[in-house]
């Protein structure tokens, strides 16, 4: 990791340190950034902001030389290669001083109020190590789609960390990864090897830990999403792949939180991936979810799903030319 050579170390331990990895975003890197210098904290000294630029080949280091002359706050790194946002981030995680760790990512802004409330929640909740949010979804032209998760946003997330596990592990995670704080004290790292659901597992192994986890419920991030988003998540096929793999790792580490439950959370990965493919490849993998858990209500509703859309499929396939002229 190359360390630019005007990046002075401060001395003072800042409260919180926020990591971010960035590639290939400058102009969302400088909104985040934005968002980020403007924090309202009673001591913005406090605040540290760590930045690893993943192999971006452009004119990211550009942006984050001029953010450090004018910003002390900021320190910043380069990689020589593409090493992937879990890998990127566990360096800027080897750098941060702070008593507090915030996830920011380079396309996302944090509000105003975000880093505040939640520093504020760990200072009050001793018994509490892990602290997330909502986001807001926004499309490119920052037009409002949805708030995330629906749980957070309601102010349903169970009081314990087993019961927190079980909602992750039966039904994906629900903890938006940019708009989470930890106790750096945890030691908490991503699994390198996994380009999605990184975040996911991390998560899932505090809460096996017995780690103790509180959500505010409002949206502390606006989160870009819509069809000019770029994603990881758009490669499916890859996505699914490393979701089964958490699973897979979750049953290998079998915490006690997770007993009983192995069966269910993979039938229900199979019927979320048979919602998503539909078609003929969508109701085998729902008839597999089904046959390993009948009486889950989730699987039995995903297969009754794709089950009604089977006249509609058949229709067109019989009906090619319905519609032309």
């Amino acid at each position: 990791m190359t360390h630019p050579a005007d990046t002075e170390q401060p001395t003072a331990r800042p409260r919180i340190s926020v990591v971010m990895a960035t590639h290939r975003r400058p102009s969302a890197l400088e909104r985040a950034l934005t968002a980020l210098a403007a924090q309202q904290l009673d001591d913005p000294a406090a605040l540290e902001i760590l930045v690893v630029d993943d192999a971006s080949g452009d004119e990211t280091p550009a942006v984050l030389e001029r953010w450090a002359a004018r910003e002390p706050l900021l320190r910043w790194w380069s990689l020589e290669r593409n090493v992937g946002a879990a890998a990127a981030r566990n360096r800027a995680l080897d750098e941060a001083r702070g008593r507090y760790v915030a996830i920011a990512d380079d396309d996302d802004v944090s509000l105003a109020q975000r880093l505040g409330r939640q520093a504020a929640l760990l200072d009050a909740r001793p018994e509490v190590g892990l602290v997330a949010a909502p986001v807001r979804w926004v499309d490119v032209d920052g037009t409002e789609l949805a708030v995330f998760p629906g749980i957070l946003a309601r102010g349903e997330l169970p009081a314990s960390p087993e019961a927190v596990f079980r909602v992750l592990y039966l039904d994906g995670n629900k903890l938006p990864n940019p708009a989470l704080m930890w106790r750096a004290a945890l030691g908490a790292r991503y699994p390198e090897d996994l380009r999605t659901g990184e975040d996911w597992l991390l998560v899932l192994e505090l809460l096996a830990r017995g780690v103790g986890v509180a959500a505010l419920d409002e949206p502390l991030v606006r989160m870009q999403r819509g069809a000019e988003h770029e994603s990881l998540m758009r490669d499916k096929a890859s996505a699914f792949r490393d979701q089964r793999e958490v699973l897979a790792r979750i049953r290998a580490l079998d915490p006690p939180a997770a007993r009983g439950l192995h069966r269910r959370a993979r039938s229900r990965q199979l019927a979320r991936e048979a919602r998503w493919w539909t078609g003929w490849r969508g109701l085998v993998l729902a008839l597999r979810a089904a046959l390993a858990a009948p009486d889950d209500a989730y699987v039995r509703q995903a297969l009754l799903w794709l089950v009604g859309r089977i006249p509609r499929k058949l229709g067109r396939v019989l009906s090619p030319g319905r519609g032309s002229a």
